[in-house]
């Protein structure tokens, strides 16, 4: 079974009709001056304390001290776009070192950091020149499917999926994990989830291409 990871979630009725509809993991960015930031949310502790056990909470950043040391408690996993293992503060949470790729050099990059970290899951997104993550592009999936077979491991694919290419990813590729942030955006409420498109990216996760 694919996983399947909705970030960029914002509010708690989204993180639970996710939840509902099947996702394993509920990714809430706190890099600022992007789109779906948390930071300034007022009630962004007890959103992370309404999602249920065994669903995983992941705090999206750059540097894991952009996550409030009052918020961490409620982060299961951290999913850094720059890795810095010797951050004192994390505990023993997961990290997810994650890379933005272009080509197999940016594949070759994944080697030392993750025997620095001693990780053995990671995420690859699609490079942008302005976004970190959550761009809605795709990558060249046989990039990660080298990555896949050099590294082994948890791998968590991400960049430009949506309903209608990602049971093709999963087939090519074969990832622990998939991630979907802009294709299950609402067309019309920014920063809100579109929940028929939430559930229709889940149920093609499910099917195999």
């Amino acid at each position: 079974m694919t996983r399947v990871k909705i970030c960029g979630i914002t509010n708690v009725q989204d993180a639970l009709a996710a939840v509902e509809y099947g996702a394993s993991a509920l990714g809430f960015v706190f890099v600022p001056g992007t789109q779906r930031c948390i930071l300034d949310e007022p009630d962004l502790e007890s959103m992370l304390r309404s999602i249920p056990p065994f669903v995983s909470r992941v705090g999206v950043c750059m540097s894991a001290s952009q996550i409030p040391a009052g918020i961490l408690p409620h982060i299961d996993v951290i999913q850094c776009y720059h890795p810095n293992p010797q951050s004192g503060d994390i505990g023993i949470r997961r990290w997810l070192p994650s890379f933005r790729i272009r080509s197999e050099a940016d594949i070759a990059a994944i080697g030392p950091v993750l025997e620095t970290y001693g990780a053995t899951s990671y995420l690859l997104d699609a490079y942008h020149e302005t976004s970190p993550g959550g761009a809605g592009v795709t990558f060249d999936w046989s990039l990660a499917t080298n990555a896949l077979q050099r590294y082994g491991g948890s791998l968590v694919l991400a960049g430009g999926l949506n309903p209608d290419n990602v049971s093709g990813a999963i087939a090519q590729v074969r990832p622990f994990a998939v991630d979907v942030s802009t294709a299950v955006e609402s067309a019309e409420t920014p920063r809100r989830k579109d929940h028929g498109k939430m559930r229709a990216f889940i149920e093609a996760a499910g099917r195999r291409g």
